[in-house]
């Protein structure tokens, strides 16, 4: 829960087991890129919420790798 104005409150949940199923699976040319491109994003979750307001961009947050 993000408290001020408006509030944000988010719920994500990943259940996909077959990544097949949303094209990015078996040895595709782009699947790997995908998965790492969305892995950036949101392991800098954490990184965003605490940040004071205003923009923010990759050159504002830590490294997000694991």
């Amino acid at each position: 829960m993000i408290s001020g104005d408006p509030d944000i409150d988010c719920t994500l949940a990943a259940t996909l087991k077959d990544l097949r199923k949303a094209g990015v699976g078996g040895m595709t040319s782009g699947a790997g890129a995908m998965v790492a491109t969305a892995m950036r994003v949101v392991n800098a979750v954490p990184y965003v919420v605490a940040a004071e307001p205003g923009l923010l961009s990759s050159v504002d947050l830590p490294l997000t790798i694991p």
